[in-house]
């Protein structure tokens, strides 16, 4: 399942390389951008994040809108909400630098697939789950014959009842401990934007803490971008461009 990769990084390196990978990373305006950004992002895997990204976020807008439209002013309210989509394109990334920094500490990474695999993965997940895929204005309109939709229904399938989890490169304690870390930051960060958006609206009391089912909504937002970026790097070498 696994070959070597060249690199003297080990496990005291996780948190520094994440952090440099990241920041490397979060730059993608043209006048910033590092010159080495697309050797470790490369564009297709950026506009799969992207396009996975804004589908979520166009329905959660929905549903928040939903909820809220009875509480605050709309308008108002549909221009907070529009303010999450940047946090949950950082959580991808941040999933995507994880999987980068796992393969430079564990000197490994996954062997793609054959096609026969990648057929069998993709046929189980539209057996088990063809209703969702087609919910309108959902993933229904994502074309196998484009190359950037026909990877998102890759990762989509690797997702699908957590597929990915058997190319996790180790169960070791410190990975547990780093992944943990990274969830807990985003988690933080992420609850910020929310309490914004849902001070805005009157949905927080003075304490302006998130509790009950809007904390249980946020952690599940989180941990759905977390993967989703660890997903797409992960895909990068189950199924090479």
């Amino acid at each position: 399942m696994f070959r070597s990769l060249k690199s003297d990084a080990g496990p005291d390196d996780f948190v520094p390389l994440l952090n440099s990978i990241y920041n490397l990373l979060a730059n993608s305006a043209p006048e910033d951008r590092h010159p080495e950004r697309t050797k470790y992002l490369p564009d297709i895997s950026e506009a799969v994040m992207v396009r996975r990204t804004r589908i979520e976020h166009e329905v959660d807008q929905k549903e928040l809108l939903f909820s809220i439209r009875p509480v605050g002013d709309f308008s108002r309210a549909a221009e907070s909400v529009a303010s999450l989509y940047p946090r949950s394109l950082s959580n991808a990334l941040t999933g995507y630098s994880y999987r980068t920094v796992e393969e430079m500490v564990c000197k490994q990474h996954s062997n793609p697939l054959s096609d026969s695999d990648r057929q069998r993965l993709m046929t189980r997940m539209y057996a088990e789950c063809a209703d969702a895929l087609n919910q309108p204005g959902d993933y229904a309109g994502l074309n196998p014959k484009d190359p950037i939709d026909s990877r998102l229904l890759f990762c989509l399938a690797l997702r699908w009842d957590n597929q990915h989890l058997a190319y996790v490169l180790s169960e070791d304690d410190w990975q547990e401990r780093m992944w943990k870390s990274i969830f807990a930051e985003s988690l933080r960060l992420s609850e910020d934007c929310f309490r914004q958006v849902f001070a805005v609206v009157g949905l927080i009391g003075c304490g302006g803490r998130l509790t009950g089912s809007l904390k249980e909504t946020v952690v599940e937002w989180v941990e759905q971008d977390l993967i989703h970026g660890y997903i797409v790097k992960l895909a990068e070498s189950l199924y090479p461009f």
